[in-house]
């Protein structure tokens, strides 16, 4: 039997911690080198998925050039960066801003790349509601709207966060070489379809409150003051890429147009057969 004094028990556990925190190390650079990327690299390919994703967005189409895997595998490889270089007593802060502003920029594109594969249907849903309401079939451009309004909401969101990481980018973070440009187009492209989406949401939710009075009470003034309304609340310049179907809706609810075609609708009801049609006397003879 031997006694252990408290000075080698003190020294075992300083030499337990020394050599945990080397495997740790070694695990991080183990899994960091077997990614086969660089930092160089990683920051390289950050920014072109943002750009490809930012001009899927512009185009409304999939991103079906962009491997959600391959995605997701450097976007965990930087955040491994990201962790190291926290853990390394005296990294220079630049090293460390320039790290989270590539990790955000990942995060970012993963959003877009989900938005682009909703976006093109939920584009296509809009233009058929609009074209609907070009047409004053205004219940079955407020269903078309109805049917999507969760999707729409869910791509508000994403944009919305995607827009607010980038600006916080372009304001705080340390970009390499000419970055900044791809930021840049990014954040354009991003407000320019949130702002048409959300200005057809406001219009989608201004005849949702209407339609009972159009329905009602569709008088031809109470069509120009909604047509009147809807000019003033709406921004079309954001609704550019619409400007035709909702240009001629507004002007045929400002011209009563909806009253005439109810009216027509109305004598085509009563006198399904046109102008031979209906009674027509007796057919006895004299």
């Amino acid at each position: 039997m031997f006694k252990i004094n408290r000075t080698s028990i003190l020294a075992t556990i300083i030499v337990a911690i020394i050599l945990g925190f080397i495997f740790y190390s070694m695990l991080i650079k183990t899994s960091i080198s077997s990614s086969n990327y660089s930092l160089d690299r990683a920051y390289q390919e950050s920014i072109s998925y943002l750009n490809k994703t930012s001009s899927h967005i512009q185009y409304k189409n999939p991103s079906y050039d962009v491997d959600p895997a391959d995605l997701l595998k450097l976007h965990k490889y930087i955040k491994e960066e990201k962790t190291r270089v926290l853990n390394t007593p005296g990294t220079p802060y630049r090293e460390l801003v320039t790290v989270i502003t590539y990790e955000n920029i990942t995060i970012v594109s993963r959003k877009l790349f989900n938005v682009t594969m909703d976006l093109p249907i939920i584009w296509a849903g809009m233009e058929k509601s609009l074209d609907e309401l070009s047409n004053l079939n205004i219940k079955k451009s407020l269903n078309i709207y109805y049917d999507m309004k969760l999707r729409l909401y869910n791509i508000v969101h994403e944009l919305n966060e995607s827009l607010k990481i980038l600006k916080y980018v372009r304001e705080k973070g340390i970009l390499l070489d000419d970055h900044n440009t791809t930021i840049n187009y990014s954040i354009m492209v991003i407000n320019d379809t949130l702002n048409t989406i959300l200005e057809y949401i406001k219009l989608m939710e201004i005849l949702s409150s209407n339609i009972e009075n159009i329905e009602n009470n569709n008088t031809n003034l109470t069509l120009l003051k909604l047509a009147e309304s809807i000019t003033k609340q709406v921004d079309m310049e954001k609704l550019k890429p619409f400007a035709r179907q909702i240009s001629m809706f507004l002007t045929k609810l400002s011209m009563g147009e909806i009253v005439k075609k109810q009216k027509t609708n109305m004598t085509n009801t009563e006198n399904p057969g046109g102008i031979s049609g209906g009674y027509s006397g007796s057919m006895e003879d004299d």
